[in-house]
């Protein structure tokens, strides 16, 4: 689901001294792990993959975050970022690992003392149906916030994957000045005008602290961040053409080749999709989680599909989740959203509204259903939060929290990074063949 990205902060304060942490690195090995895991009435032995040139270990780790607040559940890679067809490269670590979203972001800073030539030398600029020869700029609307920041065209490895000559977007570049209220635009449509006005009026998450991270991998169902934009649709405001301002290109084609793309697609072999393993943790959570992010679904032999069912999904990543008898036909799978976002009556927390903290630790069941009709039951479990976050832990497979603070139509249910712990979830990506003859975007475990 794209820009589905949830940045929900765990607790305020809980006397947590240490809030920094550090980030994933492709070099760190991490042996093979298998756990035995109950699914339903399934029993099923979770194997994690060990390095090799298709990998990248994901660390679980506290983020980066504001004095005195705690943000959990944060899965983090290491990203090389290279001015492209050049050995003028910076590693860049902390980026978030997000199968809810498409495209590479960085943050400005993370790149400027590193990397200072990429954001002037590689300027992506706008195409020929708005204002050509402007530098093209990027509103990414999440949940939770905006990202603006221009688009630049550099090289990106993961491990040893490597994308070549792809747009990315950089956070905060000097380039591309967020719009203000009054240059935003204006549009007749409700929900374009809802974007351009919340892109003017939000403010920009151009920190660590704010990002909760250096930068975003999104590696999420679609093969761009704005599928829609290349028919012109009104959502195409996300992109700007920017001089000394910025102005949102509305009502106009945004082809494939000027969005950002999901890195994924522009891999050599492994480029179909992504698999998120992460082991399972304790009820009280541990303090980091060390897994694998894997590229590609049945292209080498750590990465089949096994067991594994295809739920398919409709082209921006929902699928249906059944709960408590009601069916949510906004579900997705989502690593960037740090807790399990839902609909119930479990009491929500008297400091952060928006988490559970139950009196007790609530056994719970749902059931998701892809637009194939494939089942597959997700038994999980919602702890206390405050508990949670006084136990000094930043790694929780059962944090939940109430979906309708970011999702007021009530039918979402985000299976957020808690239900990665324990499983391996497929992120198949839209037009992409896998094994089997289920062609993405489909989700799986």
């Amino acid at each position: 689901m794209n820009g589905s990205r949830l940045w929900a902060a765990l607790g305020l304060c809980m006397a947590l001294a240490a809030c920094g942490g550090g980030g994933g690195s492709s070099s760190a090995s991490t042996p093979t792990q298998q756990n035995v895991i109950v699914q339903g009435s399934t029993t099923i032995t979770q194997v994690i993959a060990s390095p090799a040139v298709n990998t990248a270990v994901i660390t679980v780790a506290a983020a980066p975050a504001p004095a005195s607040v705690v943000v959990a559940n944060v899965p983090f890679v290491s990203v090389t970022v290279c001015v492209t067809s050049t050995a003028t490269c910076a590693t860049i670590d902390k980026i978030q690992v997000d199968t809810g979203s498409s495209g590479f972001r960085v943050l400005s800073s993370a790149l400027s003392a590193a990397l200072p030539s990429l954001p002037a030398a590689l300027a992506v600029t706008a195409p020929p149906s708005s204002v050509p020869g402007t530098q093209l700029g990027e509103c990414m609307v999440f949940a939770d916030g905006v990202a603006f920041g221009g688009i630049r065209k550099a090289d990106l490895t993961i491990g040893s994957e490597k994308a070549t000559g792809i747009n990315i977007q950089v956070i905060d570049d000097a380039g591309t000045p967020q719009p203000t209220p009054g240059n935003g635009g204006s549009s007749n449509d409700p929900d374009t005008q809802q974007q351009l006005d919340f892109c003017a009026h939000t403010a920009n998450q151009d920190t660590p602290q704010n990002l909760h991270a250096n930068g975003v991998l999104g590696v999420g169902v679609t093969p761009t961040d704005c599928n829609a934009c290349a028919a012109g649709n009104n959502i195409s405001p996300m992109y700007y053409t920017c001089t000394t301002t910025c102005s949102p290109i509305l009502n106009k084609p945004m082809a494939a080749s000027f969005q950002v793309p999901n890195p994924v697609t522009k891999l050599p072999v492994d480029n179909n999709g992504v698999i998120v393993e992460l082991p399972a943790v304790p009820a009280t959570g541990a303090p980091t989680v060390n897994g694998m992010l894997v590229f590609g679904i049945g292209t080498q032999t750590n990465n089949t599909l096994g067991s594994a069912q295809a739920m398919t999904t409709d082209a921006t990543g929902n699928l249906t989740t059944v709960f408590n008898g009601t069916s949510y036909t906004k579900s997705f799978f989502d690593s960037g959203s740090n807790s399990l976002f839902f609909p119930s009556t479990i009491p929500t927390c008297a400091d952060a509204a928006s988490f559970y903290c139950p009196t007790s630790i609530q056994s719970l069941s749902a059931m998701m259903q892809g637009t194939n009709g494939v089942n597959e039951t997700i038994d999980f479990s919602i702890a206390n939060t405050d508990t949670l976050s006084n136990s000094g832990n930043f790694a929780f497979s059962n944090q939940g929290g109430s979906s309708s603070v970011f999702f007021p139509a009530g039918n979402t249910f985000d299976w957020g990074l808690p239900a990665f712990y324990g499983r391996n979830v497929f992120t198949a990506i839209a037009g992409q063949s896998t094994p089997g003859g289920v062609a993405g975007p489909y989700y799986a475990f």
